[in-house]
């Protein structure tokens, strides 16, 4: 992998985004640390936004965008966060980019009250 390889994408696609689906009108928008390499889930009015280059999971009010809770993981995640019931699996573990990135990983398991 390429080190600069970061720093070569567009920082201003690092966010998550609410939008109208009438109008296409951006609502809201959550500024990511980096790119994130696993896509947003969202369930139940809540979007659970993986950050590989941080290392965490940020869960937010997809009304709103506000953060509801954001939590350091292990390893950088690189999968989707898979919502069944009232718990949270998501994937981690991102080895080889030549990005400096942790090679931890395994599969974490949240359990949520919303």
């Amino acid at each position: 992998g390429d080190p600069d390889m970061v720093g070569a994408i567009d920082r201003s696609t690092w966010a998550v985004r609410g939008m109208d689906a009438t109008t296409g009108a951006v609502q809201w928008q959550y500024r990511l640390t980096g790119p994130s390499y696993g896509a947003t889930t969202i369930a139940n009015g809540v979007a659970f936004v993986p950050s590989t280059f941080d290392s965490s999971l940020a869960v937010l009010d997809t009304a709103t965008g506000l953060p509801l809770y954001n939590t350091p993981v292990p390893g950088p995640p690189s999968s989707s966060p898979v919502v069944v019931g009232d718990s949270v699996y998501m994937g981690i573990g991102t080895a080889g980019l030549g990005v400096g990135i942790d090679s931890a990983s395994g599969i974490l398991a949240f359990q949520t009250a919303i």
